[in-house]
């Protein structure tokens, strides 16, 4: 009997040692699905912070969804007069864990003074709007071992203006960040 345990203790170790057929790194760099970046520019119009999340990997692609925050500037006079939040869709295509090519969807919402007019008839004092503006994405992602994440992209983007006709401008940005 405790012959038999040896034996079987002994083939569990083999086998399971066996099964395991990835390299380390690429193993390490399959784990981890969140990044966190500093991106500039991009759709996040000057600069902002960024969290995302890969949430399907099937191969050679991933589908990975995003969102941060970008700072009001201080005098009102900028891009945003106040903080707004990017959602971001995308797509990742690559043969290789460490190269990869971006495509993706994402829209910016900001928090504002409700309509002086709408405030008579709620007890809220500022909503969420959507900025309309919409972006692309095209670009391209590396992701070394060790963590580290840059991504340069271009923006292509949609603005909508009241009573005239939406408008398309580019844009482009770079991120740098960590994923783990």
């Amino acid at each position: 009997m405790e012959k038999s345990i040896k034996m079987i203790v002994f083939l569990l170790c083999i086998s399971s040692a066996s099964v395991y057929s990835q390299s380390p790194d690429t193993a390490l760099i399959q784990q981890r699905n969140n990044h966190l970046y500093l991106e500039l520019g991009a759709s996040s119009l000057v600069y902002g912070l960024q969290y995302e999340r890969i949430f399907w990997r099937p191969g050679k692609l991933a589908l990975a969804a995003s969102s941060g925050i970008l700072p009001a500037s201080p005098n009102g006079n900028g891009f945003l007069k106040e903080p707004g939040f990017p959602l971001e869709l995308k797509l990742l295509a690559g043969a290789s864990r460490h190269h990869r090519v971006e495509f993706g969807l994402s829209s910016i919402y900001y928090i504002s003074d409700m309509d002086p007019v709408l405030r008579k008839y709620t007890p809220f004092r500022y909503v969420l709007r959507d900025r309309l503006i919409y972006f692309g994405r095209i670009g391209y992602r590396y992701t070394a071992r060790n963590g580290f994440v840059f991504r340069a992209a271009i923006t292509p983007y949609r603005t909508h203006r009241l009573f005239a006709n939406p408008e398309y401008e580019f844009w482009g940005g770079l991120s740098l960040g960590y994923c783990f």
